[in-house]
């Protein structure tokens, strides 16, 4: 029988990295199924989902462990593969763009909290606005939403967010990520 493992990472950007994991993951026959990884401020930072003999489960934490004296600072949770694919919920796709400025993420965080909306990916930078200068903050972001959302409502509350921080928000239902 076979475990699903999530294992989180954070490490110093330097090259080798994911070959570091992907040895240890195969030399105890895992499957990489899936994986988000990303530099940020000079850390090598990402999550990436395990398929596993359930008899090389402890082996394969020990020796993803041991990449700790390399720098890894690594988490490992096991999960029922049953419980995390229940139902196929709607999917939103939001973007956002504004003038760079505290609490844009934290606004929209919450009023998409508000109405059970489920943030499932979100990517975001800052970059100089291409006339002015001026920081300029991009996201895009996967959500899923509950069946019974009033997608007008959530839409409504989002424009009074974006009219509060002088952004631009647009939602978009989709078929699938």
């Amino acid at each position: 029988m076979n475990s699903s493992i999530v294992l989180t990472f954070t490490v110093d950007d330097e090259p080798g990295r994911v070959k570091l994991l992907s040895h240890a993951v195969v030399t105890h026959d895992g499957n990489w199924l899936e994986s988000r990884m990303s530099c940020l401020a000079g850390k090598f930072v990402g999550i990436v989902r395990i398929q596993i003999p359930d008899t090389k489960l402890d082996a394969l934490t020990q020796a993803l462990q041991a990449l700790e004296q390399q720098g890894f600072t690594i988490a490992v949770e096991k999960f029922n593969i049953a419980q995390a694919a229940v139902e196929k919920p709607q999917a939103l796709s939001i973007t956002i763009v504004g003038q760079d400025r505290p609490g844009i993420v934290h606004e929209i965080s919450q009023a998409l909290a508000q109405h059970q909306v489920n943030v499932t990916e979100l990517r975001s930078d800052v970059s100089n606005a291409p006339l002015s200068g001026e920081p300029l903050f991009e996201a895009t972001a996967d959500a899923h939403v509950p069946a019974e959302l009033n997608l007008d409502k959530l839409s409504e509350q989002l424009e009074a967010v974006a009219n509060e921080l002088n952004i631009d928000i647009s939602l978009a239902l989709v078929d699938e990520f």
